[in-house]
């Protein structure tokens, strides 16, 4: 066991997320949604510290994947648990078998799941483009939530509803481009 690595700074920031993001589960209200967000902000910078320090590691990226994928969940639970929505579940499932996907076709070949063959995915991979697309994302959630029990104006909600969507098509070819990777590993085998 490599316990340096166990304890690199950004594995310990995503320890923490994973702390936030596990005790929300208990929260509710504007205390929930305080926690999510500091968890979901946290995982602007784990990525920066680990390359400025060189510090990345793969724990550190199954880590900060795995929180993400949670911290999704989570909110989509406290959300379904007020309000049911098959769409939102069917995107959920999507996000999260992409993601299961690409990443562990990417482990698997030892290349990262940011360096995509698909053209589509580099554009999705590029910085601003995946910035934008998972802040907004995460604005929506948290509108969405906050619609629960506040009233929150709908042209707001269905604004950030098309980052979803648009992150949700990106999911779909993330899903397409790991079942490739993870077919062809298999090579010639009938």
């Amino acid at each position: 066991m490599n316990t340096a690595v166990l304890f690199y700074i950004p594995n310990l920031v995503n320890y923490l997320r994973l702390l936030l993001i596990i005790s929300s589960i208990y929260l509710h209200g504007n205390l929930f949604l305080l926690v999510y967000t500091i968890s979901s902000s946290i995982d602007l910078i784990d990525g920066t510290i680990a390359r400025s320090l060189n510090q990345t590691s793969k724990l550190g990226a199954c880590l900060d994947m795995f929180t993400d994928r949670l911290t999704t969940t989570i909110i989509v639970c406290k959300i379904l648990e007020r309000k049911r929505s098959k769409s939102m579940i069917l995107l959920l499932f999507i996000d999260l078998l992409s993601h299961m996907l690409l990443f562990t076709s990417s482990m698997a070949v030892n290349v990262s799941h940011k360096e995509p063959i698909l053209s589509m995915l580099k554009v999705y991979y590029q910085k601003v483009v995946l910035v934008l697309l998972c802040v907004g994302t995460e604005v929506y959630y948290v509108m969405k939530y906050l619609d629960t029990y506040k009233k929150v104006n709908k042209n707001v909600i269905l604004l950030f509803y098309t980052f979803l969507i648009v992150k949700s098509f990106f999911h779909f070819l993330q899903l397409i481009e790991g079942m490739c990777r993870l077919s062809d590993l298999d090579g010639g085998k009938n």
